[in-house]
């Protein structure tokens, strides 16, 4: 192809992946590998090492100013289920250029586009990255609405987990702050998210820093309700200090505002207690950071949706 030159093409030899772009006239990069970018200091091989590194300089050459989105699609042609938004920015977050307020990701419908050359795979599958500042979703859109909630407050300071934005969910769920609607929506169905946080002067201010445990709160608390409250609930407790044993285990008990999930979300070992939530089945979402919190509490406000593919 004639735009495969030096200039936009960095790829190893042994071609297990390839980064292409940004070109002129086309603000947009894309990355082809023959296994899925892992976290940092995860990474199985060597190379990948080097496809962040060059991801890195491809992002950060797309110039983003502060105002506009960043937003990623990520298609495969493994289509076993996956967290779409930790493919794209979370395990490459080295990769993603600092100050970006505002992210936008969706799994993609259908096989990848071609590379430029041929990819080498680990496992006979081809993992594809694609990202461009500001667009809309192109394989899904928001069918019916399922609840959506406004300048819900965080009451706990962030600690690096989804903990502090399900306690927020669930308390503001309690007080009838969620707005729930009757859509029937079943195990295995694909869902959206459209989420502003709005920060303080403290911050957050990176959107990239938070997504995981923004998207990873919210989905949590729309799980069914645990049949262990009391048990969730002490191995909870030491990291809510704002709450009581007592409250937090009502918390556990009570029904979701709308249920995603018929299983619940909390997996406990001894004292440890791991949080799952069925974030693979969100295919589509927004993060927005705002820097217009109305007190000294971070605020949180969004929707929740299911997925179609577009009709028009």
């Amino acid at each position: 192809m004639p735009w495969c030159t030096s200039s936009v093409i960095r790829a190893m030899t042994d071609t297990w992946f390839l980064v292409a772009g940004p070109r002129a006239g086309l603000r947009q990069v894309e990355a082809w590998s023959g296994y899925p970018l892992q976290f940092a200091g995860q990474r199985r091989f060597p190379w990948a090492e080097q496809m962040a590194r060059q991801l890195q300089t491809a992002l950060s050459e797309l110039a983003l100013s502060p105002a506009e989105t960043l937003a990623g699609v990520y298609l495969s042609t493994d289509a076993s289920p996956c967290d779409a938004e930790n493919r794209l920015f979370v395990n490459p977050a080295e990769c993603i250029p600092k100050g970006v307020t505002s992210l936008r990701f969706e799994r993609g419908a259908g096989p990848p586009p071609p590379s430029p050359v041929p990819i080498s795979t680990v496992e006979g599958h081809v993992y594809y990255y694609r990202y461009r500042p500001g667009g809309t979703w192109e394989s899904w859109e928001p069918a019916e609405l399922l609840a959506r909630w406004r300048r819900v407050p965080r009451l706990l300071s962030d600690d690096g987990s989804c903990r502090p934005v399900w306690l927020a969910m669930k308390t503001a769920a309690a007080a009838g702050r969620i707005e729930t609607f009757d859509s029937a929506v079943q195990d295995g169905t694909p869902f959206g998210l459209r989420i502003v946080v709005h920060a303080t002067g403290q911050g957050p201010r990176s959107a990239t820093a938070v997504s995981e445990n923004v998207i990873d709160g919210t989905v949590t608390a729309f799980h069914a309700r645990a049949s262990n409250p009391a048990l969730i609930a002490s191995a909870l407790a030491p990291q809510m200090p704002v709450i009581s044993q007592t409250e937090l285990e009502e918390l556990v008990a009570a029904d979701p505002p709308r249920p995603l999930s018929s299983a619940s979300p909390f997996i406990v070992k001894g004292t440890y207690i791991q949080i799952s939530p069925c974030d693979k089945r969100c295919y589509a979402g927004d993060v927005e950071i705002r820097p217009d919190a109305r007190g000294r509490r971070v605020e949180l406000s969004g929707e929740l949706f299911a997925l179609r593919r577009p009709t028009g």
